[in-house]
Formats: C-alpha cells, sequence, structure tokens
C-alpha cells in the first residue's frame, strides 16, 4: 500500500498564498473601461464631424451643378437665338412684307393675271433665298434621272415602254428639303413602271 504522507494540517489551506491578480487600475478592459468608453465617445465625434463635413460638401456641390446648369441654358438659349432664330425671324418678317405689299388692295386693284402669278413668282423666289440664307437646300429633280429611295418617295407608278425607263422617275409632284446632311422632306415623285407587254399596249 502506497504511502501518502502525513494529512495536511486544517490550517495549511489557510496559509497557501493566493496567487490570482489582484484588480488594479493597470488591469482594466481596455475597451470597457473608463478609458476606452472616453476614446470611443471621440471617435464618434471626429465621425460626426466628418459627416457633417461631407454633408456640407455635397450640398454646396449640388449648389454649384444647380447654378451651372442654369447658366449654361441661359448661354444656348442666347446662343441658339444669336445664331439660329434671329436669322429665321429676320428672313420671315421680310417675307411677311413682301406678302402684304402683294396683298395691298391698291396693289391688286386692276392687276392682270399675269401680272399676279409674277408677283407670285417672285414671293416664291424670295422665299428659296430665305431657305438658301438658313442652309435649307431644295430636293427637285429633273424627269429621266433615277429613283433615289434615300431622298424621294414613290407615291405611284406608270407604265413605261422600255426596260431601261424602269425605275426612272417620270414626273416630280412635290420638292423636298434638306438641311445638310438631314432629310427634313423627301421628294415625292412618280417612277416608270415596265412590263413585258407594256410596248404593245402603247401602240
Amino acid at each position: 500500500m502506497t504511502d501518502t504522507g502525513p494529512p495536511a494540517s486544517p490550517g495549511a489551506e489557510a496559509d497557501t498564498p493566493d496567487t490570482r491578480a489582484t484588480a488594479s487600475p493597470d488591469n482594466e478592459n481596455p475597451v470597457t473601461g473608463p478609458a476606452g468608453i472616453t476614446a470611443i465617445s471621440d471617435r464618434l465625434d471626429q465621425l460626426g464631424q466628418l459627416f457633417e463635413t461631407k454633408i456640407l460638401e455635397a450640398e454646396r456641390q449640388q449648389q454649384w451643378v444647380a447654378q451651372l446648369t442654369s447658366e449654361l441654358a441661359e448661354y444656348r438659349d442666347d446662343f441658339v437665338f444669336k445664331n439660329v432664330l434671329s436669322r429665321v425671324f429676320r428672313d420671315l418678317i421680310q417675307l411677311h412684307d413682301a406678302l402684304s405689299q402683294a396683298l395691298d388692295p391698291a396693289t391688286l386693284e386692276g392687276m392682270t393675271r399675269e401680272d399676279l402669278l409674277a408677283r407670285l413668282r417672285h414671293l416664291q423666289k424670295q422665299l428659296l433665298r430665305a431657305f438658301d440664307r438658313q442652309g435649307l437646300e431644295q430636293i427637285s429633280s429633273d424627269a429621266r434621272t433615277r429613283f433615289n429611295e434615300a431622298e424621294q418617295e414613290a407615291i405611284d407608278v406608270r407604265p413605261v415602254d422600255h426596260p431601261e425607263k424602269d425605275g426612272i422617275v417620270v414626273e416630280s409632284t412635290r420638292c423636298g428639303f434638306r438641311y445638310g446632311p438631314r432629310l427634313l422632306r423627301p421628294e415625292s415623285v412618280i417612277i416608270g413602271r415596265y412590263e413585258a407587254g407594256n410596248e404593245e399596249a402603247d401602240g
């Protein structure tokens, strides 16, 4: 039987020194302690100030964008008026004056049909010159030219007596207009359509 030694005396446990660390200010939790709470509070204050600064910057940027947009709109309107609308308005005013003069009762009194037609043709020429000043080009094809689907619309076909006339413009019924490379209105034309037997039909 193994000897376990003499029994411990009743006061032995009390005499054993306590090796557990005693709480002290140096051993307090760095997060939940007073210093940690103060640090977190300071950081939150810094974040709050940073947030307010960003909000103010965003508001200033929004005001700057609004001001810039307003200035650009004003510049655009002024540019369009000076470079486009004012020229169009001047031409329209001149045409208005010419038409008012042509329709003046004193002018029309005693005017012959030929004189009236000549005056109307003069007004048409004035209108075309105004178009030309604005960069507006008239599209008017002569007969015997090939149909151009990029600038023309075929409103009707007319029988022709030869295959070479198939797809050729026979008549222009309404002029078209282009502005630079932009087509504003296609020219309306009648084109020839050849079918076998048209020669006998024409004969």
